[in-house]
This record gives C-alpha cells, structure tokens and sequence, in this order.
C-alpha cells in the first residue's frame, strides 16, 4: 500500500469524544434514576419532565424504557474490568474536497471499571506499518475498500495487532460532529491558562484542494488568559492550534488544551443543571443515536454507565503519549533518515515487543 497524500491540517488532536461517550451516557442513566424514584412520589410531577424528554429525544417512553431496561441488564464487552477503545478522529471537512478521509488522531484508551480511571495513549499518525507499508493514519481509508460498511475494522485489526490490547469498541468522530456536540450543550466553560497568537490557522470554510494563496487559507486567532465560554467553533480552534510562539506552541501544551476541554465537557455533562435538563438529555439521547450508535450502541453504553455509576464522581482522565528516541532514551518510536522510505516524515517501531511494552504501560494494563 502506498499512503495517500498528507492534506493541510485540520486535525481533531486528542479524541474528545470521550469526554462526552462516558459522561453523557452517566447522566442519563442518572436521569432514569431520578425519573423511577420521582415516580413514586408523584407521576403528575415528572410526567411532563418525561414527556419533553422523549419529545426531543424522538422516541416514545415505551422505546426508552426497553433501551434502558435492556442495556440495564445486558452485558458489556470488558477484560479484566476494562473496557478498551480505540477512538479515530477523521478529517472529513467537505472543504478537504475528494482527497481521502484520513485519521488525523488514533487513541487507545482503557477504561477501569473499578477506579473510573480513563487512561489514554496517542499513537502518532504517522506511524509506519512494515506489514501493510503505509502510515496507520491511511488505514481507514483502505478500509473503506476492505469493509465498506464499516471501515473502522481494518484499523482496529492492525492497532490490535501492534499493541497486543483487546480492542472492544471503535468510535470514530469528525470534527463537524465535535462541534455540533459543544453546542449541543451550550459550549463549555474553560480557563486559559496562558494568552496566545497562532498567526497561521487554517481557515475551516476554504477548500484547501483549490486554494494555494496563505492569504486565503490562514487566518490569526487570539486566546486571552482567563476564564471564558467556548461555543463549538472556538473550542475547536483552542484544541487545534499549533503556530503559536513559545511554549504554547509546542505539542505538549496542546495535548494539555486537548485535555482541558474532555475535562470542562465532562463536567458540563454531569453537573446538576444537566441532570435536571431532560430536554437537553433528550437531545443528547437523539444525538447518539443519530452519530454514534453504530459504534457503540446505545444499550452498550447504558450497560457501562451503570458500572460507571458506583465510581461516576471520581472519573478521571490521564493521556500520554509514546516516547520518541533518542530524545526519550525508553522510547519505542524512532524518526528514520526520510530517503529511506521515499522522502516521508516516518515513525517507525523499534521493537515490536518493547512498543507493546510501553503501551500497555502508559494504559496501567496489566
């Protein structure tokens, strides 16, 4: 296989999805809950309650109360109380016109059932495969010939193969789909820790297989120290930015951006104000249904929020990243001379035992 052309970025950085698969799926759980004990209190109190929930979530009280029941007593997929994800945030911009769907961010991530502990590992994108000679981030869009109806199997096949981790579920979300999350739930409140310049944003709204002028293609956008609600589109561009000067600049204060907003989005989930929301649930209800059913269905999550529930307030995320050698003398990545694989900017794996090693490490796997 020969990897398709690397695009102008309009990368997803770290997989954001988590923040809002996990902890929406707790509130709603949380609002069935309130919904039976309410019940018994008074029908007339909640029946309006319930019936805005169901009215945005397009469904009838019936249909939920199956959904929940079933997911409530049905099993879901776990080793070792954990459950393993692989999250692929693909580059689907319509603006990237025909040029292939790309996965900008592939994560695995291990959550534990007992601690409510969320660890996360990214592997770079362009991490070479010897067995299927491309980079892992193509692996999508050679699946797309392999399972038509669900090319997220062939990456998951590889990633599994490389790390030696059971991989349970596969999500796959676009950048379009982050953003109609965050203001799905009104934006989400962030604290900048830091002011920062990036003078070489890529525009969202430019088809960048037409256009070559920078003028066209780039815009500046400014982040100032404080407090502030994002909505969608500024999330997004606090979480992408990568030409700022100095340190905010730097690959490991975006991956702390990137963390930040999985944090202010799980908060924002399953704060009382949420819980007691039931159009807002309703809403999210018919969102996962719509997006993200068909990678982990419905009945699944609602089965994990329910071994989520016992740990719920103490749910925590932990990302790191691989080591890179020389720079990190324990890495299991190394950058190789380019003009060994026809001028490409490669990682390759060292050892493919030590690589497994340090996954399963950074993941607290045992």
């Amino acid at each position: 296989m020969k990897s398709p052309e690397p695009q102008p970025s309009r990368s997803l950085g770290q997989a954001l999805l988590l923040g809002f698969g996990l902890s929406w799926l707790v509130a709603f759980i949380l609002l069935l809950l309130t919904a039976l004990g309410v019940l018994l209190y008074g029908y007339s109190w909640v029946k309006p309650r319930l019936t805005a929930f169901t009215e945005t979530a397009q469904t009838s009280l019936s249909e939920a109360i199956v959904t929940g029941y079933v997911g409530w007593t049905g099993p879901v997929a776990q080793a070792e109380n954990r459950t393993n994800f692989l999250i692929l945030g693909v580059d689907s911009l319509e603006t990237r016109g025909d040029a292939p769907a790309l996965t900008d961010t592939m994560m695995l991530v291990s959550l534990n059932h007992l601690t409510g502990e969320i660890k996360t590992v990214s592997i770079p994108r362009d991490t070479w495969s010897e067995t299927y000679t491309t980079r892992i981030n193509a692996l999508y869009f050679y699946g797309q010939d392999r399972y038509p109806n669900k090319p997220e199997t062939f990456p998951t096949q590889v990633i599994q193969d490389l790390t030696d981790i059971p991989i349970h579920y596969t999500v796959v979300i676009s950048l379009d789909q982050l953003g109609e999350l965050i203001e799905l739930v009104g934006g989400v409140t962030v604290t900048v820790p830091e002011g920062f310049i990036d003078p070489q944003f890529p525009r969202t709204d430019v088809d960048v297989t037409i256009e070559r002028d920078p003028a066209k293609l780039y815009q500046t956008i400014e982040f100032k120290a404080g407090e502030q609600l994002m909505n969608g589109q500024r999330a997004l561009e606090y979480v992408r930015s990568r030409k700022s000067l100095g340190e905010t600049g730097t690959d490991t204060a975006r991956t702390a951006r990137q963390q930040q907003l999985i944090a202010a989005l799980l908060a924002k989930l399953t704060n009382s104000e949420t819980l007691s929301n039931p159009t807002l649930l309703g809403h999210l209800y018919f969102y996962y249904q719509q997006t993200f059913n068909q990678y982990l269905p419905l009945t699944k999550a609602i089965a994990l929020g329910k071994i989520l529930l016992p740990v719920k307030d103490s749910l925590t995320f932990s990302g790191q990243n691989l080591g890179i050698f020389p720079e990190d003398p324990q890495g299991s990545l190394f950058h190789p001379d380019p003009r060994r694989y026809t001028g490409q900017w490669l990682y390759i794996i060292q050892n493919p035992d030590t690589f497994r090693s340090e996954v399963r490490q950074k993941l607290n796997v045992p």
